[in-house]
């Protein structure tokens, strides 16, 4: 079975392929510059007020929604997802399994095709975007990774 093992945060990704032994092929790379920004820095504009005249004015400042992190963190999810999509739609795998923070993990999932969620065979909580290629391997053993 052809599984893909997801490694995410809101910043940077990296995507393999379990292979035969049970080590991990890097498939690809990610990275979402915009992850890693602080709100100041991914917002150019402050919210804006109306000028009503003779020295008085109405003021329209409503807090965003969502801030601007989160939204980073939504596209990077999003971007992500379509990745998998597609890796799905020309049959490249048949089981997949996430590894990111909780939060990014809970920002994936929600936006997973139903077909894919059923072929998730796996998830963890953790965030092991910085480990080196070679650690990877004996961290995920730990959880989900077939023996050698």
């Amino acid at each position: 079975m052809k599984t893909w093992v997801l490694i995410a945060d809101a910043s940077r990704a990296r995507l393999f392929q379990i292979v035969r032994d049970g080590r991990l092929s890097l498939i690809q790379e990610f990275q979402f510059p915009a992850g890693r920004k602080r709100d100041q820095e991914l917002v150019t504009d402050k919210p804006g007020s109306l000028k009503k005249g003779l020295g008085r004015s109405l003021h329209s400042r409503m807090p965003p929604p969502t801030s601007p992190h989160e939204m980073a963190a939504q596209n990077s999810a999003r971007d992500l997802v379509r990745v998998l999509h597609d890796g799905w739609q020309r049959g490249t795998y048949e089981a997949l399994a996430l590894v990111a923070p909780a939060h990014f993990l809970g920002l994936l999932r929600e936006r997973l095709d139903p077909a894919i969620s059923r072929a998730l065979v796996a998830t963890l909580s953790r965030d092991y975007t910085a480990l080196p290629d070679h650690e990877l391997t004996g961290r995920l053993a730990e959880h989900f990774l077939p023996r050698a």
